[in-house]
């Protein structure tokens, strides 16, 4: 069965299954939030000093309208409200941090116990300059982790769950996973009679020979990448006949960072990122002093690679040549000598390898692609406490289950060591 199919019938099961569900109200939808009672501690004016880094207030009010009244956006009030009340009842206070979340993505943290200001505390002394970045129920989702309430144990978001749940356009995961599990009982319980649930809650999968002639060889990371790739910010989408492959200048500014895609011949360009506060530097070139790398990403007719390789006489070291579809690309180069590169690539599909000399290039294959088939693609930008910076990117076509995901680590190069 094909992953749209299964995702398509899970959705159907939890709407099914929240009609009789027990109701969950928004207020306790959080899932560091106590159901009941709840225990208030104290914060010190040095955990305060710790919050404030990440307090991000206009979220902070529109995921609580309860305080709009209270304190309309009197940013001071608001995080006072966090620091005395609102930490302690489970509200989180920034988009890209939930400790619940961080909790269940490492395990050696369960030493903290139910204790929601140790999860804030580790996190923004430790984890950050440990580069440990998942840190939200989607990070989890694609990285194929389940997220454990800190409040209710019992309280389990599956990664199909959060699927389901931003397909719904509901941020209640805890009430999906509540439908999901009451409806995969009920089918349970009224299935063909052989014993085994009616109902198939896994990835694709082909082992044991599948007659279903369009499955692809999946395992526990089927579709992980298209599901990181989701989690950035899209920018658009590209096809083999329109775009080919598509060059983007990651540009350093005067703070932050930008990421500019360069037209077909490079003589122009346009910004279609930028980071929270970046402000442009005088000089945004592709070639200039402030570009720290270049990610390429590219749709290639199949038919375009098996020509590549032959007319250049390339080795093919491992996959098979196609004779049709769409392969997918995404690498970097370093932008000037001043920066290293590294790419951590990973992919969904099948893949060809191949290269001459000490260059080799892989491309995840999309057979059922043509030269208009959109892919999407998107990225952010992360700066870490060591001062390296992670460009994230990927493109992906969901429905044919192929992927392509890149975290490119830039460092700055070490200065040499020979004289002038």
């Amino acid at each position: 069965m094909r992953i749209k199919k299964v995702l398509g019938l899970m959705m159907a099961i939890a709407m099914v299954g929240m009609v009789t569900a027990p109701s969950i109200t928004s207020e306790a939808a959080g899932l560091t939030q106590a159901a009941t009672t709840v225990t208030y501690g104290k914060v010190s004016d040095a955990d305060k000093a710790l919050l404030k880094q990440i307090f991000d207030a206009e979220y902070y009010l529109s995921q609580n309208p309860d305080l709009v009244e209270l304190y309309g956006n009197d940013i001071e009030a608001l995080f006072n409200h966090f620091c005395t009340l609102g930490i302690f009842e489970g509200r989180t206070c920034n988009p890209n941090f939930d400790p619940a979340a961080y909790a269940s993505a490492y395990e050696d943290l369960s030493l903290f116990g139910n204790d929601i200001l140790k999860y804030y505390e580790h996190y923004l002394t430790v984890g950050v300059a440990e580069n440990r970045n998942i840190t939200t129920v989607a990070e989890c989702a694609a990285n194929g982790i389940t997220v454990e309430s800190l409040a209710t144990p019992e309280v389990k978001i599956t990664p199909a769950a959060y699927k389901i749940a931003t397909i719904m356009g509901t941020n209640d995961f805890a009430a999906v996973q509540q439908a999901v599990d009451r409806a995969i009982a009920q089918a349970s319980s009224s299935s063909d009679g052989t014993g085994s649930s009616s109902v198939t809650v896994a990835s694709d999968s082909t082992s044991g020979g599948s007659s279903d002639s369009s499955s692809k060889d999946s395992s526990s990371s089927t579709l992980q990448s298209v599901q990181k790739t989701k989690a950035l910010t899209e920018i658009g989408t590209i096809t083999a006949s329109a775009d080919g492959v598509i060059t983007i200048a990651v540009i350093k500014g005067s703070t932050g960072y930008g990421g500019y895609r360069l037209s077909s011949d490079w003589q122009s360009q346009t910004k279609i990122y930028e980071t929270t506060g970046y402000i442009a530097p005088s000089d945004t070139a592709w070639n200039g002093s402030n570009c720290i790398a270049r990610i390429n990403l590219g749709a290639m007719n199949g038919t375009a690679i098996a020509g590549e390789i032959e007319e250049s006489s390339m080795t093919v070291t491992s996959g098979t040549v196609p004779t049709g579809g769409i392969g997918i690309e995404n690498y970097s180069n370093s932008a000037t000598p001043d920066y290293n590169v590294s790419d951590n690539v990973t992919g969904d599909g099948e893949t060809i390898t191949y290269g001459s000399g000490s260059w080799s290039t892989t491309k995840y294959l999309d057979p059922a692609g043509n030269a208009s088939t959109e892919f999407t693609y998107a990225m952010d930008i992360e700066e870490n406490s060591d001062g390296s910076v992670v460009v994230k990117t990927g493109l992906y076509n969901e429905a044919d289950g192929v992927g392509m995901y890149n975290e490119t680590t830039v460092t700055e190069a070490p200065a040499s060591s020979s004289g002038d």
